[in-house]
Protein backbone atom coordinates (compact mmCIF):
# COMPACT_ATOMS: atom_id res chain seq x y z
CA UNK A 1 0.00 0.00 0.00
CA UNK A 2 3.03 2.32 -0.08
CA UNK A 3 1.96 3.49 -3.55
CA UNK A 4 -1.42 4.76 -2.32
CA UNK A 5 -1.87 8.46 -1.49
CA UNK A 6 -2.44 8.83 2.24
CA UNK A 7 -5.95 10.22 1.71
CA UNK A 8 -6.93 6.93 0.05
CA UNK A 9 -5.81 4.66 2.88
CA UNK A 10 -9.08 4.70 4.87
CA UNK A 11 -11.01 3.74 1.71
CA UNK A 12 -8.62 1.10 0.38
CA UNK A 13 -7.46 -0.73 3.53
CA UNK A 14 -10.10 -2.67 5.50
CA UNK A 15 -10.59 -1.36 9.06
CA UNK A 16 -7.94 1.34 8.60
CA UNK A 17 -10.35 3.99 9.85
CA UNK A 18 -10.55 2.13 13.17
CA UNK A 19 -6.94 3.07 13.99
CA UNK A 20 -6.97 6.58 12.50
CA UNK A 21 -6.64 9.80 14.43
CA UNK A 22 -9.64 12.00 15.24
CA UNK A 23 -9.32 15.75 14.72
CA UNK A 24 -10.43 18.58 16.99
CA UNK A 25 -13.87 18.59 15.31
CA UNK A 26 -14.41 14.85 15.81
CA UNK A 27 -13.60 13.81 12.23
CA UNK A 28 -11.46 10.81 11.29
CA UNK A 29 -8.20 11.66 9.50
CA UNK A 30 -5.95 9.58 7.19
CA UNK A 31 -3.16 9.28 9.80
CA UNK A 32 -3.08 6.38 12.29
CA UNK A 33 -2.94 7.10 16.02
CA UNK A 34 0.13 6.10 18.02
CA UNK A 35 -1.98 5.54 21.13
CA UNK A 36 -4.21 3.01 19.38
CA UNK A 37 -3.17 -0.45 20.68
CA UNK A 38 -4.01 -2.16 17.38
CA UNK A 39 -1.75 0.19 15.42
CA UNK A 40 1.04 -0.23 17.97
CA UNK A 41 0.68 -4.01 17.65
CA UNK A 42 0.89 -3.65 13.87
CA UNK A 43 4.13 -1.67 14.12
CA UNK A 44 5.60 -4.15 16.57
CA UNK A 45 4.60 -7.00 14.30
CA UNK A 46 6.52 -5.44 11.42
CA UNK A 47 9.69 -5.30 13.51
CA UNK A 48 9.27 -8.89 14.65
CA UNK A 49 8.57 -10.04 11.10
CA UNK A 50 11.69 -8.36 9.72
CA UNK A 51 14.09 -9.52 12.40
CA UNK A 52 12.70 -12.99 13.06
CA UNK A 53 11.49 -13.81 9.57
CA UNK A 54 14.60 -12.62 7.71
CA UNK A 55 17.51 -13.11 10.11
CA UNK A 56 20.18 -13.31 7.40
CA UNK A 57 18.67 -10.80 4.95
CA UNK A 58 18.08 -7.84 7.32
CA UNK A 59 21.25 -6.22 8.66
CA UNK A 60 19.45 -3.49 10.59
CA UNK A 61 16.42 -1.20 10.52
CA UNK A 62 16.01 2.50 9.76
CA UNK A 63 12.55 3.53 10.96
CA UNK A 64 11.04 6.60 9.37
CA UNK A 65 7.74 8.35 9.99
CA UNK A 66 7.32 12.02 9.14
CA UNK A 67 4.76 13.24 11.65
CA UNK A 68 4.53 16.22 14.01
CA UNK A 69 2.34 17.34 16.86
CA UNK A 70 -0.83 19.44 16.42
CA UNK A 71 0.76 22.79 17.34
CA UNK A 72 3.65 22.13 14.95
CA UNK A 73 1.20 21.48 12.14
CA UNK A 74 -0.89 24.53 13.03
CA UNK A 75 2.08 26.93 12.96
CA UNK A 76 3.13 25.31 9.66
CA UNK A 77 -0.18 26.19 8.04
CA UNK A 78 -2.29 23.06 8.56
CA UNK A 79 -5.60 22.91 10.43
CA UNK A 80 -5.53 19.14 11.03
CA UNK A 81 -5.38 19.15 14.83
CA UNK A 82 -5.20 15.70 16.44
CA UNK A 83 -5.67 13.41 18.18
CA UNK A 84 -8.94 13.20 20.07
CA UNK A 85 -9.70 9.50 19.67
CA UNK A 86 -10.90 7.47 22.70
CA UNK A 87 -7.37 6.24 23.48
CA UNK A 88 -5.92 9.77 23.48
CA UNK A 89 -8.83 11.01 25.60
CA UNK A 90 -8.12 8.25 28.12
CA UNK A 91 -4.44 9.18 28.22
CA UNK A 92 -5.37 12.84 28.70
CA UNK A 93 -7.58 11.99 31.68
CA UNK A 94 -4.78 9.96 33.22
CA UNK A 95 -2.47 12.95 32.82
CA UNK A 96 -5.04 15.39 34.20
CA UNK A 97 -5.46 17.32 30.93
CA UNK A 98 -8.85 18.84 30.17
CA UNK A 99 -9.96 17.66 26.75
CA UNK A 100 -12.65 20.32 26.41
CA UNK A 101 -10.20 23.14 27.13
CA UNK A 102 -7.62 21.72 24.73
CA UNK A 103 -10.27 21.60 21.99
CA UNK A 104 -11.41 25.15 22.77
CA UNK A 105 -7.86 26.49 22.72
CA UNK A 106 -6.97 24.90 19.40
CA UNK A 107 -10.20 26.14 17.84
CA UNK A 108 -9.36 29.69 18.91
CA UNK A 109 -5.92 29.38 17.34
CA UNK A 110 -7.46 28.12 14.10
CA UNK A 111 -9.79 31.11 13.99
CA UNK A 112 -6.90 33.47 14.73
CA UNK A 113 -4.78 32.16 11.86
CA UNK A 114 -7.72 32.11 9.46
CA UNK A 115 -8.06 35.88 9.79
CA UNK A 116 -6.63 37.64 6.73
CA UNK A 117 -6.16 41.22 5.65
CA UNK A 118 -5.56 44.48 7.56
CA UNK A 119 -9.13 44.69 8.83
CA UNK A 120 -9.01 41.16 10.26
CA UNK A 121 -5.72 41.71 12.12
CA UNK A 122 -6.17 41.53 15.92
CA UNK A 123 -5.69 44.83 17.76
CA UNK A 124 -2.61 43.45 19.53
CA UNK A 125 -1.32 41.66 16.46
CA UNK A 126 -1.00 37.95 15.72
CA UNK A 127 1.96 37.00 17.87
CA UNK A 128 0.70 38.69 21.04
CA UNK A 129 -2.76 37.21 20.52
CA UNK A 130 -1.22 33.79 19.86
CA UNK A 131 0.68 34.03 23.15
CA UNK A 132 -2.44 35.25 24.98
CA UNK A 133 -4.37 32.18 23.81
CA UNK A 134 -1.55 29.92 25.04
CA UNK A 135 -1.75 31.60 28.45
CA UNK A 136 -5.53 31.26 28.49
CA UNK A 137 -5.36 27.60 27.44
CA UNK A 138 -2.17 25.95 28.72
CA UNK A 139 -3.85 22.71 27.66
CA UNK A 140 -2.72 23.54 24.09
CA UNK A 141 0.89 22.85 25.02
CA UNK A 142 -0.15 19.92 27.19
CA UNK A 143 -1.89 18.32 24.19
CA UNK A 144 1.16 18.98 22.03
CA UNK A 145 3.31 17.18 24.62
CA UNK A 146 0.81 14.33 24.86
CA UNK A 147 1.02 13.75 21.10
CA UNK A 148 4.80 14.10 20.88
CA UNK A 149 5.47 11.89 23.88
CA UNK A 150 3.18 9.22 22.39
CA UNK A 151 4.98 9.38 19.03
CA UNK A 152 8.44 9.18 20.57
CA UNK A 153 7.26 6.59 23.09
CA UNK A 154 6.34 4.26 20.23
CA UNK A 155 9.80 4.74 18.73
CA UNK A 156 11.43 3.91 22.06
CA UNK A 157 9.20 0.83 22.34
CA UNK A 158 10.12 -0.40 18.86
CA UNK A 159 13.81 0.15 19.57
CA UNK A 160 13.56 -1.92 22.74
CA UNK A 161 11.73 -4.69 20.90
CA UNK A 162 14.32 -4.75 18.12
CA UNK A 163 17.26 -4.88 20.50
CA UNK A 164 15.62 -7.67 22.49
CA UNK A 165 15.31 -9.76 19.32
CA UNK A 166 18.62 -8.87 17.64
CA UNK A 167 20.84 -6.77 19.92
CA UNK A 168 23.72 -6.89 17.44
CA UNK A 169 21.73 -5.26 14.61
CA UNK A 170 21.57 -1.45 14.47
CA UNK A 171 18.21 0.24 14.82
CA UNK A 172 17.91 3.94 14.03
CA UNK A 173 15.59 6.68 12.88
CA UNK A 174 15.07 9.03 9.97
CA UNK A 175 14.39 12.58 11.19
CA UNK A 176 12.28 14.70 8.86
CA UNK A 177 13.65 17.91 7.41
CA UNK A 178 11.10 20.17 9.06
CA UNK A 179 13.04 19.57 12.28
CA UNK A 180 15.78 21.74 10.74
CA UNK A 181 13.30 24.49 9.76
CA UNK A 182 10.87 24.79 12.65
CA UNK A 183 12.14 26.18 15.97
CA UNK A 184 9.05 24.66 17.57
CA UNK A 185 9.61 21.16 16.23
CA UNK A 186 13.35 21.43 16.89
CA UNK A 187 12.60 21.97 20.58
CA UNK A 188 10.68 18.69 20.70
CA UNK A 189 13.37 16.61 18.99
CA UNK A 190 15.81 16.58 21.91
CA UNK A 191 18.99 14.76 20.89
CA UNK A 192 20.00 14.28 24.52
CA UNK A 193 16.91 12.05 24.87
CA UNK A 194 17.12 10.50 21.41
CA UNK A 195 20.46 8.94 22.25
CA UNK A 196 18.72 6.71 24.79
CA UNK A 197 16.88 4.73 22.12
CA UNK A 198 18.77 4.90 18.83
CA UNK A 199 21.92 3.38 17.37
CA UNK A 200 22.01 5.91 14.55
CA UNK A 201 20.13 8.93 13.23
CA UNK A 202 19.70 9.79 9.58
CA UNK A 203 19.15 13.55 9.31
CA UNK A 204 17.19 14.92 6.37
CA UNK A 205 19.40 17.92 5.59
CA UNK A 206 18.85 18.12 1.85
CA UNK A 207 20.38 21.55 1.26
CA UNK A 208 19.29 21.93 -2.39
CA UNK A 209 15.66 20.99 -1.79
CA UNK A 210 15.88 22.88 1.51
CA UNK A 211 15.79 26.24 -0.26
CA UNK A 212 12.30 25.89 -1.73
CA UNK A 213 11.14 23.96 1.34
CA UNK A 214 12.38 26.59 3.78
CA UNK A 215 10.86 29.36 1.67
CA UNK A 216 7.50 27.55 1.83
CA UNK A 217 7.82 27.10 5.60
CA UNK A 218 8.63 30.79 6.15
CA UNK A 219 5.66 31.71 4.00
CA UNK A 220 3.47 29.55 6.23
CA UNK A 221 4.85 31.25 9.34
CA UNK A 222 3.92 34.59 7.80
CA UNK A 223 0.31 33.39 7.77
CA UNK A 224 0.30 31.99 11.31
CA UNK A 225 2.42 32.85 14.34
CA UNK A 226 4.53 35.51 12.53
CA UNK A 227 1.63 36.94 10.52
CA UNK A 228 2.51 40.46 11.71
CA UNK A 229 5.37 40.51 9.20
CA UNK A 230 6.47 39.18 5.83
CA UNK A 231 9.24 36.59 5.42
CA UNK A 232 11.51 39.30 4.04
CA UNK A 233 11.01 41.25 7.27
CA UNK A 234 11.63 38.46 9.80
CA UNK A 235 14.10 36.20 8.01
CA UNK A 236 17.21 37.74 9.61
CA UNK A 237 15.71 37.18 13.07
CA UNK A 238 14.76 33.63 12.05
CA UNK A 239 18.33 32.90 10.94
CA UNK A 240 19.64 34.09 14.30
CA UNK A 241 17.21 31.80 16.12
CA UNK A 242 18.26 28.79 14.04
CA UNK A 243 21.97 29.70 13.77
CA UNK A 244 21.92 29.73 9.98
CA UNK A 245 23.71 32.04 7.57
CA UNK A 246 21.76 31.77 4.35
CA UNK A 247 20.47 33.81 1.41
CA UNK A 248 17.68 36.40 1.52
CA UNK A 249 14.16 35.05 1.32
CA UNK A 250 13.64 35.88 -2.34
CA UNK A 251 16.73 33.84 -3.29
CA UNK A 252 16.00 30.72 -1.25
CA UNK A 253 13.87 28.79 -3.73
CA UNK A 254 16.19 29.30 -6.69
CA UNK A 255 19.50 29.10 -4.80
CA UNK A 256 18.92 26.40 -2.19
CA UNK A 257 20.81 26.39 1.10
CA UNK A 258 24.57 26.41 1.43
CA UNK A 259 26.82 23.52 2.56
CA UNK A 260 27.10 25.42 5.86
CA UNK A 261 23.51 24.39 6.56
CA UNK A 262 24.64 20.75 6.35
CA UNK A 263 27.53 21.57 8.67
CA UNK A 264 25.32 23.24 11.27
CA UNK A 265 22.70 20.47 11.27
CA UNK A 266 25.39 17.79 11.58
CA UNK A 267 27.33 19.51 14.35
CA UNK A 268 24.19 20.12 16.38
CA UNK A 269 23.24 16.44 16.22
CA UNK A 270 26.75 15.26 17.10
CA UNK A 271 26.83 17.57 20.10
CA UNK A 272 23.40 16.39 21.26
CA UNK A 273 24.12 12.66 21.15
CA UNK A 274 27.57 13.12 22.73
CA UNK A 275 29.16 10.32 20.74
CA UNK A 276 26.60 7.70 21.83
CA UNK A 277 24.73 7.55 18.52
CA UNK A 278 26.10 7.52 14.98
CA UNK A 279 25.08 10.48 12.82
CA UNK A 280 24.44 10.01 9.09
CA UNK A 281 23.34 13.22 7.30
CA UNK A 282 21.12 12.67 4.29
CA UNK A 283 22.76 14.21 1.20
CA UNK A 284 20.40 15.67 -1.38
CA UNK A 285 20.71 13.98 -4.79
CA UNK A 286 17.82 15.33 -6.87
CA UNK A 287 15.34 15.31 -4.00
CA UNK A 288 12.12 16.70 -5.54
CA UNK A 289 10.64 20.03 -4.47
CA UNK A 290 7.07 21.19 -4.58
CA UNK A 291 7.60 23.91 -7.18
CA UNK A 292 4.45 25.73 -6.06
CA UNK A 293 5.62 29.25 -6.89
CA UNK A 294 5.33 29.89 -10.64
CA UNK A 295 7.50 33.01 -10.31
CA UNK A 296 10.59 31.09 -9.20
CA UNK A 297 12.64 28.19 -10.50
CA UNK A 298 13.44 25.76 -7.70
CA UNK A 299 17.05 24.83 -7.10
CA UNK A 300 18.24 21.78 -9.02
CA UNK A 301 21.10 19.59 -7.79
CA UNK A 302 24.47 19.74 -9.56
CA UNK A 303 27.60 17.56 -9.16
CA UNK A 304 29.37 20.46 -7.41
CA UNK A 305 26.48 20.71 -4.93
CA UNK A 306 26.91 17.04 -4.07
CA UNK A 307 30.65 17.37 -3.57
CA UNK A 308 30.37 20.37 -1.26
CA UNK A 309 27.52 18.87 0.80
CA UNK A 310 29.42 15.63 1.40
CA UNK A 311 32.56 17.57 2.31
CA UNK A 312 30.51 19.63 4.76
CA UNK A 313 29.00 16.55 6.42
CA UNK A 314 32.28 14.64 6.73
CA UNK A 315 34.12 17.78 7.78
CA UNK A 316 31.58 18.36 10.55
CA UNK A 317 32.36 14.92 11.99
CA UNK A 318 29.57 12.75 10.56
CA UNK A 319 30.04 8.98 10.81
CA UNK A 320 28.96 8.64 7.19
CA UNK A 321 26.26 9.89 4.85
CA UNK A 322 23.06 8.58 3.30
CA UNK A 323 22.62 9.38 -0.39
CA UNK A 324 19.00 10.54 -0.45
CA UNK A 325 16.27 9.97 -1.15
CA UNK A 326 15.70 7.24 -3.73
CA UNK A 327 17.82 5.80 -6.51
CA UNK A 328 15.12 6.30 -9.14
CA UNK A 329 15.24 10.07 -8.52
CA UNK A 330 19.00 10.43 -8.88
CA UNK A 331 20.74 11.68 -11.99
CA UNK A 332 23.74 9.48 -12.75
CA UNK A 333 26.12 12.44 -13.02
CA UNK A 334 25.21 13.49 -9.49
CA UNK A 335 25.48 9.94 -8.18
CA UNK A 336 28.93 9.69 -9.77
CA UNK A 337 29.91 12.95 -8.08
CA UNK A 338 28.82 11.49 -4.74
CA UNK A 339 31.03 8.45 -5.24
CA UNK A 340 34.01 10.62 -6.20
CA UNK A 341 33.52 12.89 -3.18
CA UNK A 342 33.25 9.94 -0.77
CA UNK A 343 36.36 8.24 -2.14
CA UNK A 344 38.23 11.51 -1.81
CA UNK A 345 37.01 12.03 1.76
CA UNK A 346 37.97 8.50 2.85
CA UNK A 347 41.36 8.79 1.18
CA UNK A 348 42.06 11.99 3.11
CA UNK A 349 40.89 10.30 6.32
CA UNK A 350 43.34 7.43 5.79
CA UNK A 351 46.20 9.84 5.17
CA UNK A 352 45.46 11.75 8.35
Amino acid sequence: HDALPISALPREIPNYAEVSEVDVYGRRTPNPCFNNPDFRAYLGGKIESLLLGYPSEVDGIAWGCERMGPLDYLTSGSETITCFCPFCLTKARELGISTSRARAGYKELIQLFRARGPEARPVDGYFVTFWRILLKYPEILSWESLWTNSFQGVQEELYGMAKAIAPEKPFGFHLMQNMTFSPFYRAEEDYTQRRNYADFLKLACYNNAAGPRMAAYLNNLSHTVFADATPNEFIDFYYKIMNYHEAPYDQLASGGLSPDYVTQVTKRAIHGVAGEVKIYPGIDINVPTLGRNPKTTDKKTSPEDIKHAIQAAIGAGADGVVLSREYVEMWLANLTAAGDALREAFAQEKQS
